[in-house]
């Protein structure tokens, strides 16, 4: 029963991960985590409201998962993102991290995005980015039929 941590940010982009890590935990009879990272040194009542809108968000997004034979549950953290989400992954166990990436290209400096490529660099947990296009419905009821893979290997 595989474990998939999924970050999201509020985002339509980001939650284009989720039809990906729904399917995978449908498959394997897993279950999902939601992850909102509130980056930043708010205070007092700012913050609270931040956590408030974050925990929100996640509890409506995972109330669209419920009901589809996957486990799904949610957590709000505090900290900069790309080290929460390792840490998240660690701590929860997870067996894969799912999320999106804009996945620029070659040239440009921040080739996938900041998070998603530090993640990629430190990560110990498998991590499955997902470059959706613009054009793609970012909704849970969205099959995932990938068009390509990129799988890279180190000849071992």
């Amino acid at each position: 029963m595989p474990r998939i941590l999924v970050p999201l940010d509020g985002s339509s982009f980001a939650e284009s991960a989720v039809p990906v890590a729904l399917e995978i935990a449908r498959r394997e009879r897993g279950e999902i985590r939601l992850l909102s990272i509130q980056e930043g040194t708010w205070t007092g009542r700012a913050r609270d409201a931040a956590l408030h809108w974050r925990s929100d968000y996640l509890r409506r997004t995972d109330l669209g998962l419920h009901g589809r034979d996957v486990g799904v549950d949610h957590a709000v953290r505090e900290g900069v993102a790309e080290q929460v989400i390792l840490h998240e992954a660690e701590d929860w166990d997870a067996d894969l991290i799912v999320m999106a990436t804009h996945g620029r290209g070659a040239i440009s400096d921040n080739w996938l995005g900041g998070v998603s490529d530090h993640c990629l660099r430190h990560t110990r947990t498998p991590l499955l980015l997902v470059h959706p296009r613009p054009s793609e419905a970012r909704s849970a009821n969205r099959s995932f039929l990938p068009s390509r893979l990129v799988v890279p290997v180190d000849g071992s």
